[in-house]
């Protein structure tokens, strides 16, 4: 088969190359409805199964166990896209997987990374590439295991270490792949199909007559019984994907995108978890106005956007009476600017080795510091604490590097769009840590996005195998 035939595109939604037609345009009607179906009964399933825990656990093995099974097959047949879509849905879902599947591993979905990692391998047949992020992060990595010898709390290493291995595991799987911006799309809609069903979930709350009482703090009820700031920043990822499907959709139906967006931000504020509205705010920002070329179609997405915060405002003091007024407008960082400090102290008294993995809940607890356990919420700060001057370096050089593969991306809509997907990753990290395998499915879409196309034949053969998965699922 000739080079050139292995590069023949795929029509898939988006596609607005010179050779789009009419046919391309139903293509991704179809695409569009069958994401808004699947989404649907979805949200149906969960709700339907979640109605008391013994069924709510149930279902959640269940589901996670199918999926799980297609994860690992499409991996090792090779429809790299279509898994990482099917990854994306439970990422989206993970603090329901986690609150609802009371009988399984709180990081099921993160050890599905190593396997994915494995089965890429098999197919690279020794074609492997690593990349200098994922070189550093491994070296931080050395770090980590090294400091579990000198950790006095074992019950909370394991809740460090695991999402610093799931990220190590997506940074190696990122070096693998060239994703196309088609294919993110494909990611995309399987995570916003995830994420609806999460705020299904939400939904249940305000429909049922659960009393919610409004403070000015984060609000577990008003999060479905989930952790909010987790809820808030899954839905913010969520609420920025619409608008990248928006851009690679045509006709009416696309205008439904935004329709999700709207109504995920809304539960979104309702959590009073600030961060994933001020993270969806400065990325929308960012993306059509920063990083891309003056033009008056997204100055009308940016002012629609700012539009709808304002109505959605509206609608929240309605619902709490006044009370999201208060909670956005204060300009406390809920301890969170005091955990850093400290953890800067700490560092500075420490500054050599560190005091080891996981410590920092410990030392942070003494009279001297904050006097009373808790984490740093910062991986940056963390990484300080835990491992002196050489973490806190390989954790800023890993920063570096990313930024500066992504930077490789094609210069316009496809570098801006990393940048703003790493970047959001990175926000992420710094206000509450690395606690969701969604902040590592980022770095991987961000990294895979901007790999430059492969120069020899044989890899280009792989790549053009990984992007004809999409179409075959589709």
């Amino acid at each position: 088969m000739k080079y050139a035939q292995l590069h023949q595109p795929v029509l898939i939604p988006g596609n607005t190359s010179a050779g789009a037609t009419e046919g391309d345009d139903r293509f991704g009607s179809r695409f569009a409805l069958i994401t808004f179906g699947t989404a649907i009964l979805s949200a149906s399933a969960w709700l339907a199964a979640t109605g008391t825990r013994a069924n709510g656990n149930l279902a959640a093995i269940c589901i996670f166990g199918v999926l799980a099974i297609l994860i690992v097959a499409t991996f090792a047949i090779g429809r790299t896209a279509t898994g990482l879509m099917l990854i994306a849905y439970l990422a989206a879902l993970q603090p329901a997987a986690r609150l609802y599947g009371t009988s399984m591993p709180y990081f099921a979905l993160e050890y599905l990374l190593p396997i994915s990692a494995v089965l890429l391998v098999l197919r690279k047949r020794g074609r492997i590439h690593l990349g200098a992020p994922f070189l550093l992060y491994g070296g931080y990595i050395s770090l980590e295991l090294l400091g579990i010898f000198a950790t006095d709390l074992t019950d909370i290493v394991r809740g460090v270490l695991v999402p610093s291995l799931t990220l190590w595991m997506a940074l190696f799987i990122a070096a693998q792949l060239r994703l196309t911006r088609q294919q993110l799309v494909i990611v995309c809609n399987g995570y916003i199909v995830g994420a609806i069903s999460l705020a299904a979930l939400i939904g249940r709350v305000y429909t049922t007559g659960q009393i919610i009482r409004w403070t000015t703090e984060s609000n577990f009820t008003a999060s479905g019984g989930m952790g909010p700031v987790q809820v808030g920043l899954l839905l913010a990822i969520a609420c920025f994907m619409c608008l990248i499907v928006f851009e690679h959709q045509r006709g009416l139906l696309r205008f439904a995108y935004i329709a999700i967006c709207f109504v995920l931000t809304y539960i979104m504020v309702l959590t009073f978890a600030r961060g994933g509205l001020y993270i969806f705010g400065a990325a929308t920002l960012s993306y059509y106005l920063f990083l891309r070329r003056p033009d008056p179609r997204r100055l009308a997405i940016v002012i629609a956007c700012c539009v709808s915060i304002v109505a959605i405002f509206q609608f929240a003091a309605e619902t709490t009476e006044g009370a999201v007024i208060d909670r956005y407008s204060e300009r406390n960082t809920s301890n969170r600017l005091r955990l850093f400090q400290h953890g800067w102290e700490v560092f500075l008294n420490h500054s050599l080795f560190g005091v080891g993995t996981s410590n920092y809940h410990k030392v942070v607890s003494e009279s001297e510091y904050f006097g009373r356990s808790s984490g740093a919420h910062n991986e940056l700060i963390r990484a300080a604490a835990e491992h002196g001057v050489v973490g806190l370096g390989l954790w800023m050089a890993f920063v570096i590097t990313t930024v500066r593969a992504v930077l490789q991306a094609k210069p316009g809509a496809e570098r801006a769009l990393c940048l703003i997907v790493v970047g959001i990753a990175l926000v992420s990290t710094f206000y509450n840590g690395l606690k969701l395998a969604g902040q590592s499915l980022l770095f991987l879409l961000a990294l895979a996005l901007a790999q430059r196309p492969a120069n020899d034949a044989a890899e280009s053969v792989d790549n053009a195998r990984i992007t004809s998965s999409a179409g075959a699922h589709l």
